[in-house]
């Protein structure tokens, strides 16, 4: 039986703080990734002022405000929309690739998930937090031959980038972090002293 297309997925939390930071990461990828998301439409531009202005609203509803929350509720309903036509968007360049394999590097060089008859496939970079460790994440790349890694951090949502050690196998961690830290990790495979193409994951160390 052939296999089905490769499916993108995002998976959005539910609180909208942690929302917000799953687009921004996602926006981050895409402008990570020019190669293949330069026409994408919402342009990112676009949908960060509207993730922006989510913000804003949100944190009014956190302080109370008359009247905020028929405000952030059209502002989120405005950004989940510009989320579903990325996805979208997404999904028809990952239909049109040359081959299955490009197709999954498309979806998870914009941090999606990738889902292929009903099954997950196994991100090729991922930062996660794991229980009863606290302030600590591991990050994750999948291996290749030959290769060393290069590891950096972002905590402005990838305005700016410091580095960590790097390492020749294909993790690393990082230790003593605040609980509730939002953070952005971004790593690369090097074979041969070539550098290898960014990609990122983002995190809510807890």
């Amino acid at each position: 039986m052939a296999s089905k297309r490769p499916i993108a997925v995002l998976k959005a939390p539910k609180p909208i703080d942690k929302f917000i930071f799953k687009v921004r990461a996602l926006i981050i990828n895409l402008l990570l990734n020019p190669g293949y998301f330069s026409a994408i439409i919402p342009v990112p531009a676009t949908v960060t002022l509207n993730v922006n202005d989510l913000e804003l609203k949100q944190g009014k509803v956190v302080a109370r405000k008359v009247g905020a929350a028929a405000l952030r509720n059209t502002a989120l309903t405005l950004v989940k929309t510009n989320v579903y036509d990325l996805v979208a968007q997404i999904q028809s360049l990952a239909d049109n690739a040359a081959n299955e394999e490009e197709a999954i590097a498309i979806i998870q060089a914009a941090g999606l998930e990738v889902k292929q008859n009903g099954v997950r496939i196994k991100p090729a970079f991922e930062a996660k937090c794991k229980a009863g460790l606290s302030g600590v994440v591991f990050v994750r790349m999948k291996k290749v031959p030959r290769a060393s890694y290069d590891w950096q951090v972002s905590y402005d949502n990838g305005t700016t980038w410091v580095p960590l050690p790097g390492t020749r196998p294909a993790d690393n961690i990082m230790e003593g972090i605040t609980p509730g830290t939002k953070l952005v990790f971004r790593g690369r495979a090097n074979v041969d002293y070539k550098a290898g193409v960014w990609m990122t994951a983002s995190v809510i160390v807890v």
